[in-house]
């Protein structure tokens, strides 16, 4: 890969003089930067967005800091955040928490370090919101929000898709309902379990809390809990994960125990995944806007950057949609 020094050994100019034109200084005479220009062009060089941005002290990158590149809503939203970043000039540096709170906090530092335009956030944790505000760089949070933190967010109006799917089970005749919800203390689980039974006392029905159990956003997790849903007596005639990992794993634990769905146990999931587009029936579930969430999170923290964003703060919020499959349905005993 060809380095400054090489444009400057090709063109017969100084470093200093490739950096000047670089960096557009009016005081490089037009014969040097035609010689400059032309041979970065024969070399193929291309300046690093450090370069770039060393006039502003920041570099044309942004930083993205998720939980779990492998889920495949992080990675859509990784995606969307890229194609913008792209589109306007950016390059984009990916860090992979593993929602843990230590390696969240190593990989800001990083960022800090090398100087990144701003950063996009899914957080594992609460802790990251002082020390980037006192660095007083661009921050957005996507997916999930910090509670008190006064810092642009983008999120998806979860209670809202709790509720339809809730409605859509209560309009099927359904009345005991299981729920299998993410961590207790996470803002977005605490939305969904609201939406669930604020929807259940709407319609008049008593909240069960047995009939509710918290899972560890994972697979395996969403499997055990179904697993005790499914053994208890009597058992719920519908059943709503609210996460798209751990509704995998539910249905392991409904296809583990000769369920048939929607016949013995109604299935909904919040979030949607490309596998569950082939299970037979078809899985009913709150479709996401997820490419949108970090698009808009991606082109408010470019606006913040540039200097054109609203002066306070933007908490922004996107509608899901209910997608009814056939793995709903009035149940067999009322």
């Amino acid at each position: 890969m060809a380095t400054i020094r090489d444009v400057a050994r090709r063109a017969g100019v100084s470093v200093a003089t490739v950096s000047r034109v670089l960096n557009n200084n009016p005081k490089v005479k037009p014969h040097l930067r035609t010689r400059v220009e032309q041979a970065m062009q024969e070399l193929s060089y291309q300046p690093s967005a450090l370069a770039r941005g060393m006039r502003s002290q920041t570099a044309q990158v942004i930083g993205l800091i998720l939980p779990d590149i492998g889920n495949p809503f992080f990675t859509s939203l990784a995606r969307a955040i890229e194609d913008a970043a792209h589109e306007s000039g950016y390059g984009l540096l990916l860090c992979n928490s593993d929602e843990d709170p230590d390696k969240e906090q190593r990989y800001a530092d990083i960022l800090l370090a090398q100087r990144v335009a701003g950063v996009i956030l899914i957080p594992a944790s609460m802790d990251l919101c002082e020390p980037l505000q006192t660095r007083d760089i661009p921050l957005v949070c996507v997916a999930r929000p910090i509670p008190e933190c006064p810092v642009d967010t983008v999120l998806l109006d979860s209670e809202s898709g709790s509720r339809m799917v809730t409605r859509h089970l209560i309009e099927l005749g359904h009345r005991r309902i299981g729920l299998i919800v993410g961590l207790r203390d996470a803002i977005v689980s605490q939305e969904r379990f609201q939406g669930f039974k604020r929807t259940l006392e709407d319609a008049g029905i008593p909240f069960d809390p047995d009939l509710v159990r918290y899972g560890s956003l994972t697979e395996d997790g969403g499997y055990q809990e179904a697993l005790e849903l499914l053994e208890s007596q009597p058992h719920p005639t519908a059943l709503f994960v609210t996460n798209n990992d751990m509704a995998l794993g539910a249905l392991r634990a409904i296809q583990a125990r000769g369920i048939q769905v929607p016949h013995d146990l109604s299935v909904a999931s919040f979030g949607d995944m490309p596998c569950f587009s082939l299970f037979r029936p078809s899985l009913t579930v709150v479709q996401q806007p997820v490419y949108e969430l970090g698009l808009e999170a991606a082109n408010l923290l470019l606006r913040r950057i540039r200097g054109k964003a609203p002066p306070s703060h933007v908490l922004m919020r996107l509608a899901p949609n209910l997608v009814v499959g056939g793995s709903t349905a009035p149940p067999q005993v009322v």
